[in-house]
């Protein structure tokens, strides 16, 4: 399980590593899902690589991760900042932003976390 999802102050991080799976994504999924439910309101989040990240996933499995978050109904409209440090990690995380109708979350990809950390609290 090369993730970690945690709360840092005001922000949700999902922290990744190594490489980003099928598997992966259904766990962060279900992760994600098992945190949100007991937060109101539901927090910013970060997404954010350490290091280069092996993809491991294509278009279907985005696209089925992107389907499950547009049906959920939060309390609050959020925003999710995206970290990527490769055209492959870009590419993924485009994908994410294009397949994403839920109207209350805002998807934005950055370089650099503290892009990312400016953008998720102002």
């Amino acid at each position: 399980m090369p993730y970690a999802i945690a709360m840092d102050k005001d922000i949700l991080v999902v922290t990744l590593w190594q490489a980003l799976t099928p598997e992966d994504l259904t766990g962060i999924m279900r992760d994600a899902d098992d945190i949100e439910k007991d937060l109101d309101p539901v927090p910013h989040r970060l997404t954010t690589p350490r290091g280069p990240i092996e993809v491991k996933v294509g278009y279907q499995e985005v696209k089925a991760f992107a389907w499950h978050r547009r049906v959920i109904v939060f309390p609050n409209v959020f925003r999710s900042a995206i970290v990527v440090h490769t055209p492959v990690e870009r590419g993924i995380a485009r994908q994410f932003q294009t397949l994403n109708d839920n109207p209350q979350i805002t998807i934005e990809i950055f370089d650099n976390d503290e892009a990312a950390l400016a953008w998720l609290r102002r």
